[in-house]
């Protein structure tokens, strides 16, 4: 089979529905973006895929980097150089309310519910 056809080599992500047909290839096997700048690129922005050059504002985060302006919220794409707070999903960046709609979050202590979580009262505790 022929990329993109064929899955990530690194993870296995079927790269015509999870990267829409997105993919970086390396000695003739496809790569998902996010295997490729973790095995290869670690000096290209993990928004645009250019250089990073020195003395560039840049953003560090789940072992990545960003030039600032294309630092975004991976789901929404809203700009994350000024919201100061961020999380991390999965090694993608993610805006708080969108990183809210895809997990629990306990409404007694607002922290995320894992896997043991109590089911009551149609909520996860």
């Amino acid at each position: 089979c022929h990329p993109p056809c064929s899955p990530c080599h690194e993870c296995g992500t079927d790269l015509v529905t999870a990267e829409a047909g997105r993919y970086f290839e390396r000695d003739g096997k496809p790569y998902c973006a996010r295997d490729f700048l973790n095995k290869f690129a670690s000096h290209l922005c993990s928004g645009c895929f250019k250089p990073l050059r020195e003395g560039q504002e840049m953003v560090s985060a789940a072992g990545r980097k960003w030039h600032v302006e294309h630092f975004m919220c991976r789901s929404c794409g809203v700009s994350l150089k000024d919201e100061g707070i961020f999380k991390i999903m999965e090694q993608e960046p993610y805006c708080v309310t969108c990183y809210d709609s895809f997990v629990s979050i306990c409404p007694a202590c607002e922290r995320h519910v894992g896997d043991d979580a109590l089911l009551a009262l149609k909520r996860a505790w």
